[in-house]
């Protein structure tokens, strides 16, 4: 409140992640998450979170939280998490979602017949994994131009209130998602 800002729609992203696992017929989704107390990781969770409620007669859900949001932090959770009882993942970003399927992989877990995989943010590691990551896009493009646009004209007097934008996302489909396998 009271301070203008240009930010990633983070909690419509989730959602729609979120819903392409569970449209994919997939019942037990987790969230692998960095700090809770990070703003845009914590309206991830709420996105993750909506959407499981909104199909909670479907899914369950549950939370993994780690240190960080690094590719190390994702592979040392998954392999850390002895019960392996999950058919899908919902990762709070793109590495974090890159160390989960390489843990996986050692644990002889296949992607995505076996698990699959969404990450967030559309890095370009996402598109040289085996298989290529399933993610949400971030238009970092179009936010810097907002937020200059937002700054010449804050500069210029011509914002009389505070402004806070949110940019939308977009699912990119890629291979690390497949359908549940029915149980």
């Amino acid at each position: 409140p009271n301070f203008n800002s240009v930010n990633t729609d983070n909690y419509n992203g989730a959602y729609a992640a979120v819903k392409h696992l569970v449209d994919l017929n997939h019942t037990n989704i987790i969230f692998l998450s960095g700090p809770l107390n990070h703003a845009s990781i914590m309206q991830r969770c709420q996105g993750y979170q909506a959407c499981l409620n909104q199909y909670a007669k479907l899914s369950n859900g549950r939370i993994i939280e780690c240190g960080g949001v690094s590719v190390d932090d994702g592979y040392r959770a998954i392999n850390a998490y002895e019960k392996i009882d999950f058919t899908a993942i919902f990762a709070a970003n793109d590495k974090l979602a890159i160390g989960a399927i390489k843990a996986l992989k050692e644990k002889g877990f296949r992607i995505p017949e076996d698990i699959s995989i969404v990450g967030f943010d559309d890095i370009e590691w996402g598109l040289h994994t085996d298989p290529p990551l399933t993610t949400v896009r971030v238009a970092k493009q179009q936010i810097g131009m907002l937020a200059a646009q937002l700054f010449i004209n804050l500069s210029n007097k011509k914002v009389i209130h505070p402004v806070d934008i949110r940019v939308s996302t977009k699912l990119i489909e890629r291979n690390s998602t497949a359908r549940a396998k029915k149980s």
